[in-house]
C-alpha cells in the first residue's frame, strides 16, 4: 500500500512539474517585444483616461459652483463669492497652462453669462483669470518642485495685480470698490478657498 502511495504521489508531482512547465512556457510564449509594447502601450492609454476622466468629474463639481458663488456675489457689496479662480487654477496645476487657460476661459464665462451678467467687467474677469491663471500652468509645469498651495497663492497675487493695475488705471472709475473687491478676493482665496481647492486636489490624487 505504501509502495502504491509513494508511486501515486510521484506521478502527481510529475503531473504539476509538467503542468508548471507548460504555464510557464505560455507566459514565455506571450512575453514577446510586440506583445510588451502593445502591453505599455494599453497601460500608457489607461493612465491618460483616468485622467481625464478624473478632470471630468473635477469639472463637474466646479462649474456648478463657480455658477452659485457669482449668483450669490451680486447680493454682496464690495465682497467676491466666486470659485472659478480657484477651480481653474486647480485644473492648471494638473494639467497645464493650455488646458488651464480654456477651462479659465469657460468657467468664467459660464459664471457670468449663465447669471446673465454680459458686461465690461464679465469680460474683463474672462481676461484676468484666464492670463494669469496660464501663467499659473506655466510656473507649475516650469517649477515641477512648487507644492500646488505655493502655486496657488502665486496665481492669486498675479490674478489681483493684474487686475488691480487695468482696473485701477483704466476700467474702474470707483477705486475704493477696486481696492475693496481686489483686497477681499485675496483674503478669501489665501485664508478659505486654498484650503479647499487643496483638499479637491488631494482628491485628484487619491482617485
Amino acid at each position: 500500500m505504501k509502495g502504491n502511495r509513494g508511486f501515486i504521489r510521484v506521478k502527481k508531482n510529475k503531473k504539476k512539474a509538467l503542468k508548471d512547465s507548460k504555464t510557464a512556457q505560455n507566459i514565455k510564449d506571450k512575453l514577446t517585444p510586440r506583445n510588451m509594447i502593445i502591453g505599455a502601450i494599453a497601460i500608457f492609454i489607461i493612465l491618460i483616461l483616468s485622467n481625464v476622466i478624473k478632470g471630468i468629474l473635477l469639472l463637474i463639481i466646479f462649474f456648478p459652483m463657480a455658477l452659485y458663488t457669482v449668483q450669490l456675489t451680486r447680493f454682496v457689496d464690495g465682497v467676491t463669492l466666486e470659485t472659478y479662480t480657484g477651480s481653474s487654477i486647480v485644473m492648471a496645476y494638473i494639467y497645464g497652462p493650455k488646458i488651464g487657460l480654456l477651462c479659465a476661459f469657460l468657467l468664467t464665462a459660464w459664471s457670468y453669462f449663465g447669471n446673465g451678467i454680459v458686461k465690461l467687467r464679465a469680460y474683463l474677469q474672462i481676461m484676468y483669470n484666464s492670463v494669469s491663471t496660464f501663467i499659473t500652468g506655466y510656473i507649475a509645469f516650469t517649477y515641477t518642485d512648487l507644492s500646488f498651495s505655493t502655486v496657488f497663492i502665486l496665481s492669486i497675487l498675479i490674478n489681483n495685480g493684474i487686475a488691480f493695475v487695468f482696473n485701477h488705471l483704466w476700467f474702474d472709475p470707483d477705486k475704493l470698490s477696486n481696492i475693496m473687491y481686489r483686497i477681499t478676493h485675496s483674503l478669501l482665496n489665501l485664508g478659505i478657498y486654498r484650503l479647499i481647492f487643496q483638499l479637491f486636489y488631494d482628491l485628484f490624487l487619491l482617485l
